[in-house]
């Protein structure tokens, strides 16, 4: 049973989903569920010429999400192009009894990321903290293989994400920031590049490599007036095979139980800012 000031949190390269891979959207769904995330974020879920809605996928897997009983909902971004040049969009979906979404904002500051980010901000809805626990979510796809065998390759994107890190710092003070996903560089050479302008930086990182045998899902935690503490969600790679024994996708999920404390007094929160870009 979730306390009110958890929050349980997971992030999953899809490879390239489709509506049609309705198996693979069952069995994405029951390890969610069973796994009780109140935040799942994904990339990779891919579109088509044909699709109208390019959100196909993501109804599809929310009518999934949904057929027990929960109240799931999600948001969504058209990224771009990717991987095998597939044009794809990265969603988040969220349990709305749980979490309200307030707000979502585009990048707009000069150069871009390879694949345009998802980012919310959110609001917990039963944090027992002094004040209302507002946060954010990054969901970032970086390039594919712009880090190969741990040897620093595409820094473009780092020294991008740390000027959209310290823009966090400067546009939310006090919240918590969360970002995550496939960025496609090997977790220790990530600590050693990215920095933000604040001793508040914590990594979430999986206990064991992904099917590509490196860490390259993960999450980070950055604030001034919160402190979090987390434990690993360990889905094993049995929980995501299909019938036919092969695997959901070429990566594993990653999720974590992220308890959220405040180390700050009560104080006046601006309400809904976004970016001004």
């Amino acid at each position: 049973v979730n306390t009110p000031s958890h929050m349980k949190i997971m992030t999953w390269n899809l490879n390239l989903l489709t509506t049609k891979k309705t198996m693979a959207i069952n069995r994405i769904s029951k390890v969610v569920n069973e796994n009780h995330i109140n935040i799942f974020c994904v990339q990779e879920i891919k579109t088509t010429k044909n699709e109208i809605n390019k959100n196909e996928t993501c109804v599809s897997m929310k009518t999934s999400l949904n057929c027990g009983g929960f109240d799931w909902d999600f948001v969504s971004i058209e990224a771009g192009r990717g991987y095998q040049n597939c044009s794809e969009v990265t969603a988040i979906f969220y349990l709305s009894n749980i979490v309200e979404v307030k707000g979502r904002w585009s990048w707009n500051c000069g150069p871009k990321f390879t694949r345009v980010p998802l980012m919310v901000e959110m609001r917990l809805l039963s944090y027992d903290g002094a004040n209302p626990m507002i946060f954010t979510i990054s969901n970032f796809h970086f390039k594919d293989g712009s880090t190969k065998l741990g040897k620093a390759g595409n820094d473009a994107e780092l020294k991008l994400l740390k000027t959209y890190g310290d823009k966090l710092i400067e546009q939310f003070e006090g919240h918590l920031h969360i970002l995550l996903g496939d960025f496609n560089i090997d977790c220790e050479v990530f600590k050693r590049k990215f920095t933000a302008p604040t001793d508040k930086i914590f990594f979430m990182e999986p206990s064991s490599p992904s099917i590509n045998k490196h860490v390259y899902d993960f999450l980070v935690a950055i604030s001034t007036d919160y402190k979090t503490l987390c434990q690993q969600i360990d889905i094993g790679p049995s929980e995501t095979k299909l019938n036919d024994g092969t695997q959901v996708s070429n990566h594993f999920p990653v999720a974590f139980d992220v308890n959220i404390m405040s180390t700050k007094p009560k104080v006046e929160i601006r309400k809904n800012v976004l970016f001004p870009f």
